[in-house]
């Protein structure tokens, strides 16, 4: 339970870290959109559709991740140790 707190602890701090970097270039991006009179409306849902999109190519990059590993794990794991995985419900 400790070492899956201090990976949580380092992932988080990593993205803290990746965030704060990023929001230099960040301020710049809006800077400029605000001199060529982009509304305080737009620049926000520029910012919100970035967002969006990196965080459903994130989700979309997960789950096929998931379903390539349980695929090529799951013949090894059912012949060596008998143990059984499938995509279905476990209800």
């Amino acid at each position: 339970m400790i070492a899956s707190a201090l990976v949580a602890l380092v992932g988080l701090i990593g993205m803290v870290t990746t965030v704060m970097a990023s929001l230099n270039e960040c301020r710049r991006e809006m800077a400029i959109l605000r001199s060529v009179d982009a509304r305080p409306r737009h620049v926000f849902a520029l910012l919100i559709s970035e967002a969006s999109l990196l965080a459903l190519m994130g989700i979309t990059f997960g789950v096929f991740l998931y379903l390539v590993l349980l695929n090529t794990a799951s013949p090894p794991l059912r012949d060596r140790n008998g143990l059984s995985s499938s995509l279905g419900c476990p209800m």
